[in-house]
């Protein structure tokens, strides 16, 4: 039996009482996260320039486009909308061991489907755990090479986890899911020098519509090779260039533990890029202990691993895309304003003059591998921050996992405060608590729909 057939036999098999309470719970958070995610992007640049795209050469359909109401496209349309507007901000959940912002391509595609299939809150939760799963398991094995090769995770593997999700929305069979996945792959791209533009968030849309069309095509009998994990040029060899990785364990590995117990989310508590996380949560700490002022300030100097000064390529930014993917325009706000939200990520923000000349007293390097070690980050995580002041004081902190990682889970309440900041003046505050309860309890809603472009979900 093929590796592919293994793995789609696996997929179809999974229901929803076979999920571990942690991974139910998970996905849930995820879930509810990436719908606040699209909510606020929806009122973005990026979401305007998408959405006239949309109106002006697509057609008409099912699926709604979330905080866009009376607006229904076609599922796969939907599915890559919906997908660009949760990232568009960089707001939204990441996976550490896949480096891939996992839910901006799952839940897309599972919405696009859910309303006309008739699915069910377990229905979207099992879902979403095996499109997880395969990004996942998939990551852990052609990473870091994959990554390291310029490879964006998010749309790379995230448009296979996408196609096994909607695969399962459809309830393909395991043969039909193969060629899903087969069909995927030709979608599979994203290449990391985007990142900092608009085209960056179009990469988790792209996963998404990718997904979508490829489990819509399988439904239809359409075809591709039916082994795409095992064959001689399947996703091992082309995905890791000169080191062609062996993805037979997947099969033996599926869900023992599942994925999303093992590695987990880390939903994000500042929109930008998590490399800056573990930064800011230092300097933040720095800021309000020291009562430091940008006039005080003579040099400050980061530390982070590799990995994040690989991908934090925005070193004079100017807009807020590009601020999202800098080290140094994080520092300077964190100073300046002791936040680095919404209100901070804006291209007038960017811009200011005082932020402009604080950022240039930034220096990034590498922080020591055994720092690393001792703060527990590595890959994203762990910082150490150091000001130097004027009066020749020098000022330090460190920082481990980022809030929000799954070793340093946000409250109750900070889900909460994030969903009503990215739902502000797009659903009255009462809507959008319901809504965020409504999610909450994923599990026990019988069906969900989409009513002008906000979710109403039906209780059993």
């Amino acid at each position: 039996m093929s590796l592919t057939l293994q793995i789609s036999r696996r997929i179809a098999k999974v229901h929803f009482p076979q999920l571990p309470a942690g991974a139910s719970a998970m996905a849930k958070v995820a879930i509810r996260d990436f719908f606040a995610c699209a909510l606020a992007g929806s009122r973005t640049p990026v979401a305007a320039r998408i959405l006239a795209y949309a109106q002006r050469h697509e057609s008409p359909g099912p699926a709604p486009i979330i905080g866009v109401p009376g607006l229904r496209l076609a599922p796969a349309v939907a599915a890559w909308l919906n997908g660009t507007l949760g990232h568009a901000l960089d707001y939204d959940d990441v996976n550490s061991v896949a480096v891939a912002h996992t839910s901006a391509a799952l839940v897309p595609a599972i919405l696009a489907l859910a309303e006309t299939r008739r699915a069910s809150g377990k229905d979207v939760i099992t879902a979403y755990a095996v499109g997880f799963e395969l990004i996942v398991q998939l990551g852990r094995r052609l990473n870091p090479a994959l990554y390291e090769h310029g490879w964006h995770s998010t749309l790379t593997l995230g448009a296979l986890g996408a196609a096994a999700a909607a695969g399962k929305i459809l309830r393909l069979s395991p043969e039909k899911l193969c060629h899903a996945l087969g069909i995927a792959s030709s979608f599979a791209a994203g290449t990391r020098q985007n990142f900092g533009t608009m085209t960056k968030p179009l990469h988790a849309g792209n996963a998404a519509r990718a997904g979508v069309t490829a489990a819509l095509l399988a439904a239809d009998g359409f075809t591709a090779d039916p082994d795409i994990l095992g064959a001689g040029y399947g996703l091992g060899k082309i995905l890791s260039p000169g080191r062609p990785k062996d993805l037979s364990a997947l099969a033996g590995k599926w869900g023992r533990p599942w994925e999303l117990v093992a590695s987990g989310i880390a939903i994000k508590k500042y929109p930008c890029c998590a490399g800056n996380h573990s930064s800011i949560d230092a300097m933040m700490r720095l800021a309000t202990e020291h009562y430091l002022k940008a006039e005080q300030v003579k040099r400050i100097t980061c530390e982070v691993p590799a990995l994040v000064l690989g991908i934090l390529l925005r070193h004079r930014p100017r807009t807020a895309s590009e601020a999202r993917f800098s080290l140094e325009f994080a520092m300077a706000v964190a100073v300046l304003d002791r936040a680095a939200g919404l209100r901070q990520y804006t291209d007038r923000r960017v811009q200011d003059p005082r932020v402009q000349r604080l950022l240039l007293k930034v220096m990034t390097r590498e922080l020591p591998k055994v720092m690393q070690k001792r703060l527990g980050g590595g890959g994203l995580n762990g910082a150490r921050v150091t000001v130097e002041l004027k009066g020749g004081e020098k000022i330090q902190a460190e920082a481990g996992a980022a809030r929000g990682h799954p070793g340093e889970p946000l409250r109750e309440a900070e889900h909460w405060a994030k969903f009503q900041e990215c739902a502000a003046g797009i659903l009255p505050v009462a809507r959008a608590a319901k809504l965020f309860q409504e999610l909450s309890r994923l599990e026990v809603i019988s069906e969900l729909k989409y009513i002008a472009g906000d979710l109403e979900l039906k209780g059993s």
